[in-house]
């Protein structure tokens, strides 16, 4: 399972608040909560690099 989250958490801070690890164990799946990458600039939060 894709586990995303958004512009102002990080990829640890949804692994815990998901709860998609102990569901994953529990349940015989993978669960991935990939690191994106984070703007420096406030007017450019939330959209991607590429």
């Amino acid at each position: 399972m894709l586990n995303l989250h958004g512009s102002p958490m990080t990829d640890e801070q949804q692994i815990q608040v998901s709860g998609m690890d102990a569901a994953a164990s529990q349940h015989g799946f993978l669960s991935v909560a990939p690191q994106g990458l984070l703007s420096a600039s406030p007017a450019t939060a939330g959209t991607f690099r590429t």
